[in-house]
This record gives C-alpha cells, sequence and structure tokens, in this order.
C-alpha cells in the first residue's frame, strides 16, 4: 500500500530516455528563449512517448515567467485580483523592485508553484519565474541518469537571468527544489530570503540502497525503478526511477556539509507539515532553530490544535478545525505534497481533476475495494470513513485520499506577507 515498492504497471515508451532532457544545456540566451527551447522538448518528447502530449499539459509542465505588465495565467483567476496597481512596477533604472525564482521538486513541474507565482505576481507585485529541473517535465524515463548538479545548474541559470532585473531576488523551492534553493542560497550570498515549502533537507540513508539496481539492472529493466505507474498525472510523474532516489540523498548530504561549513545570511520563511510522509519534520525543525535570523518564520501544519500566534518564531496551525471538513471527508492531516497548491487549482484543487489514490494502486482485498472508492467522488462522498490526509494514515478503518491542496493557503500567504513585511 504505498506508491513506492509498487510496480502497478510494465515498462513502456515513457519510461525510457528521451534524450533530450537529463542535462541543463541552455547558455547564453534570454529566459524567454530558454522557457521557448524548453517547451519545445517537451512537445517532442511527449508526443514521441505517446503520453500527455495535449498542448495545455505541455504548458503547465514548462518553465514560465509572469510580472504585473505580461501576467499570463498570473491573472486567469478572479480569485487573484491585484491589491493595487503595479503596472508600473519598475524602478527608475528599468528593474523590478522583487523578483522570486520558483524551484518545484522531485518528480514533479513548474505546475507545482503556479500558484504561489499567482500569489508573488498579482498580492504582491513580484517578477516570478520558474525553471524546468532536468529529467522532469518530459518523460518519467528522463530521471534515469540525470544528476543532481543537473539540476543546480538550471538554479543558477535562473538566478543568473534575474540578477540584473531585479532589485531584491528570493527564492522559492518545493520539496528537493527547497533543498536546491538552500544550496544556492550558501553559494549567492545576494539571495534576499528564502521561502521553503515542505523542503526536502534529509532523507533516509536506506536511499542509498536505490543504487544497487546498477549491478542487475542490466538483465532486469524493472529493477531500475522504484515504483512503476499508469503516470495519469499530467504534471508529475507517478513512476519513480531509483536513480531520482539516489540524487536526492546526494543533494541532500552535499546541503547539509555545506550549511556545516557555512552561515545562511538569508532569512527563511518555511511551511511545513507534521505528518510529512515524504520529507524530515523533524530535520526542518533543526534547520529552522539552528537559523537564528530574528526575521525568520515558520508555520507547522499540525493534526492537533494549532496556535494563535508566532512562539520562538513558529506557528502552528492545525487540520482538525471544523470548517476543515470538505464534501466527500474530513481533512485528518496535511500531505507533503499539498502545501503550495490552491483550494481552487483547477488539477489538484477541491475541485480539480485528479485524486491522488496511488497508495492503493496493485493492492488486493479491501484495500483493492479502497482504491475503487477513492478514485470515484460518488463514493467517496457517500463512505462515511472517508477522509484526506497523509500516507502515513492509512488504515483498513478509512478510506484515504491524500490532500493535494492546501486548505489554508490564504492564511499561508498571509504569513509570508509578514515574513517580507519584516525584512522592507
Amino acid at each position: 500500500m504505498n506508491p513506492l515498492f509498487n510496480h502497478a504497471t510494465r515498462l513502456s515508451v515513457r519510461h525510457k530516455e528521451s534524450g533530450e532532457n537529463s542535462r541543463f544545456n541552455f547558455s547564453g540566451g534570454s529566459f524567454s528563449e530558454y522557457a521557448a527551447q524548453t517547451r519545445a522538448k517537451i512537445a517532442h518528447a511527449r508526443a514521441n512517448a505517446g503520453w500527455c502530449a495535449d498542448p495545455r499539459l505541455v504548458d503547465w509542465n514548462a518553465p514560465f515567467e509572469c510580472s504585473p505588465e505580461a501576467p499570463g495565467f498570473c491573472n486567469d483567476s478572479g480569485e487573484w485580483q491585484a491589491e493595487r496597481d503595479y503596472r508600473e512596477f519598475r524602478n527608475a533604472d528599468g528593474r523590478a523592485e522583487n523578483g522570486v525564482l520558483l524551484i518545484h521538486g522531485l518528480t514533479d513541474s513548474p505546475f507545482l508553484v503556479r500558484d504561489l507565482a499567482r500569489y508573488f505576481v498579482q498580492r504582491r507585485g513580484f517578477l516570478a519565474r520558474a525553471v524546468l529541473l532536468p529529467g522532469h517535465g518530459t518523460v518519467p524515463g528522463d530521471l534515469l541518469q540525470v544528476r543532481w548538479r543537473e539540476w543546480a545548474k538550471a538554479v543558477r541559470f535562473g538566478i543568473d537571468s534575474m540578477r540584473g532585473e531585479v532589485r531584491r531576488l528570493y527564492l522559492a523551492g518545493f520539496s528537493a527544489g527547497a533543498a536546491l534553493a538552500v544550496l544556492a542560497a550558501l553559494e549567492e550570498p545576494r539571495v534576499d530570503g528564502l521561502l521553503l515549502f515542505s523542503p526536502a533537507l534529509r532523507v533516509s540513508p536506506m536511499a542509498a540502497l536505490a543504487g544497487l539496481h546498477k549491478i542487475y539492472s542490466w538483465a532486469l529493466p524493472e529493477a531500475r525503478w522504484l515504483a512503476l505507474h499508469e503516470d495519469r498525472d499530467p504534471v508529475k510523474y507517478e513512476s519513480f526511477a531509483n536513480n531520482a532516489v539516489v540524487e536526492v540523498l546526494r543533494l541532500t548530504v552535499e546541503v547539509r556539509r555545506k550549511l556545516s561549513g557555512a552561515s545562511l545570511t538569508a532569512p527563511v520563511f518555511v511551511a511545513q507539515s507534521e505528518g510529512d510522509a515524504t520529507t524530515s519534520t523533524r530535520e526542518a525543525l533543526r534547520f529552522f532553530r539552528n537559523h537564528n535570523d530574528p526575521h525568520s518564520r515558520m508555520l507547522l501544519f499540525v493534526r492537533s490544535a494549532g496556535s494563535g500566534g508566532y512562539v520562538d518564531r513558529i506557528r502552528r496551525i492545525s487540520a482538525t478545525a471544523p470548517a476543515l471538513r470538505d464534501p466527500g471527508g474530513r481533512i485528518m492531516s496535511f500531505a507533503h505534497i499539498c502545501l503550495p497548491v490552491h483550494p481552487l487549482n483547477p488539477h489538484y484543487g477541491r475541485q480539480g481533476d485528479y485524486r491522488d489514490c496511488l497508495h492503493y494502486e496493485g493492492s488486493s482485498g479491501r484495500f483493492a475495494d479502497m482504491l475503487r472508492i477513492c478514485c470515484s467522488d460518488d463514493l467517496f462522498a457517500a463512505e462515511p470513513n472517508a477522509a484526506y490526509g497523509e500516507m502515513d494514515q492509512l488504515s483498513e478503518r478509512v478510506v484515504l485520499r491524500r490532500l493535494t491542496y492546501n486548505p489554508h493557503f490564504d492564511r499561508m500567504t498571509e504569513a509570508i506577507d509578514g515574513f517580507l513585511a519584516g525584512l522592507a
């Protein structure tokens, strides 16, 4: 009942490398040229694999830029109207006052940070850009050989593309993207602030065992995969390559090595779920408490009662509030993937088109029935023991749908408002 260690389908064309996306090989051009070139690679790789190649889905996976003067998709919802007129958001020297580079996580795509981009552009008047990490956005097979240093090159390009265009630069990263943001800030002291969502700062040392597949996967190609799924999600790989696990482990080891020998000067905002089944909440707390900047703030999304204000710079937000019963089930806890996603997100939101039930795939008996209920909105709504939450709460008593949006997204962005105001 774990989406990992689960071969629920057989290898297909999408599980082979496309040959176009294992390295970061763009240089010498503008961000818009990079975005256009990357979008073309995504379209080509997906068309060749016969997988999720619709132009709208290609766009969802591609790097993007939004600003008050060219908002693009950041202005496609009435929920995101600007609080004041930011059209003249550039200074006399032509630079934007504030910019943010958004970095997605492992197996994800820039779609995961689109709602954050809307917030930064519409509410804060920022220039927002998001890069695509090599190996992502095309086909799952492109994670078979990629190295974390290629991800770092993409982040470096994003930073360099913004450095001359903004007066203050912030990095916002989700999961592995948060680890890359920390690493970049350690190497680039001119970063003015970090915003980390479900940061992947430590993974189990057992992840190193994923590299053992190289001994025998030449004879058993399926062994290169920790999980094989149907990949129904067009913006996040459901199939999981062993190599990706090893590279995240190496990335987090490098981050901790750098932190042990250097001080992080940028103030940080951290949003973390207490019950995160993917990253270490303990490590996120340790990282935050070791960072003594008085302006830093942390939101900890907990199962139990929350706190009214900040205690030692940490504020707790509860999943047990009565208002958090959604149609079809109560919210028990906050999943790793939910924090950067708005409830109105068209794909992962409350009325979105995706249901995360991977934890039941490949099951039999009672859990096979749970998979059927989890995937059906009608059955899920009629199930008295249906709930949203994180995978660590799987049981035979509750039909669990993994929570894919943050019901407290607006409270989180209000906290970010306060964090940014403290830095002004």
